[in-house]
């Protein structure tokens, strides 16, 4: 199950962004993941809430987007989408294809509580 190790990429990034910003709580992580990474959301969920586990980070909400793969056929010229790897166009059915994004993993934004954020 790769996600523990997706998890366990964002957490650390998480903690050093937290850190930077004196943050003593993180409230939510977003995050986009292309498609073609396969990560199943609720593996993910699960993998990120047991790598935060003792944590500042260990009551963050982890909000996935995943982004499609973009497919450009180079034989009908159209641009479509997919959620999964293509070997040809869903259009056509031709083999003369690029294909573009999926295979990102980007942390979107942080929501953090920051040491002053507590004073009274």
């Amino acid at each position: 199950m790769h996600e523990f190790s997706l998890a366990h990429s964002i957490l650390t990034i998480v903690l050093e962004t937290a850190e930077t910003n004196k943050a003593v709580c993180v409230r939510e992580v977003h995050c986009t993941i292309g498609a073609l990474r396969q990560v199943v959301p609720s593996l993910m969920h699960t993998a990120f809430e047991a790598c935060c586990d003792g944590t500042i980070a260990e009551n963050a909400t982890l909000k996935l987007e995943i982004e499609p793969v973009r497919v450009t056929c180079h034989e009908c010229k159209q641009v479509t989408e997919s959620d999964t790897m293509v070997y040809q166009c869903p259009r056509c059915d031709g083999v003369d294809i690029e294909l573009d994004g999926g295979r990102e993993m980007v942390l979107t934004s942080l929501t953090i509580d920051q040491e002053n954020d507590h004073e009274d």
